[in-house]
């Protein structure tokens, strides 16, 4: 008799799993292409963090498995929601993106045709003035 292995380990890594390579695919195109171009990017750091929180967390589960008496952590969450943050605020960068260029889009549409440019002389008091397209 000795430590089970708990059904939440189980549980986390099955779903933590379609987050780490269906969701987190786009960090590793991404990271493969910077590092092929001999750079590295957000994407790098954000695929070799996941993944080393995901592949020890597999390792653990698989040696709780073979030895109930192993005392690691899993940390399938951890993977998972640093994705899961990463992608939302990339969508909310978007959204806000999205929503500033409409915003100067209908400044750009409240500029007038015509302006009246008025001239000075050095009291203050106006000498000219013409019409500017």
């Amino acid at each position: 008799p000795g430590v089970r292995l708990p059904l939440s380990w189980l549980v986390s890594w099955l779903l933590a799993t379609p987050v780490q390579f269906w969701l987190g695919a786009r960090f590793y195109t991404g990271a493969w292409r910077a590092l092929m171009h001999g750079s590295a990017n957000m994407d790098v750091l954000i695929a070799m963090g996941t993944s080393a929180a995901y592949f020890y967390s597999v390792g653990a589960t698989i040696e709780r498995m073979v030895n109930p008496m192993a005392m690691g952590v899993q940390f399938f969450e951890t993977s998972a929601m640093l994705i899961t943050f990463v992608m939302m605020g990339k969508w909310l960068e978007a959204l806000a993106k999205g929503k500033t260029s409409e915003a100067i889009q209908k400044l750009m549409q409240l500029q007038p045709d015509t302006a009246v440019l008025l001239e000075y002389d050095g009291d203050g008091e106006v000498v000219g003035e013409s019409i500017v397209d």
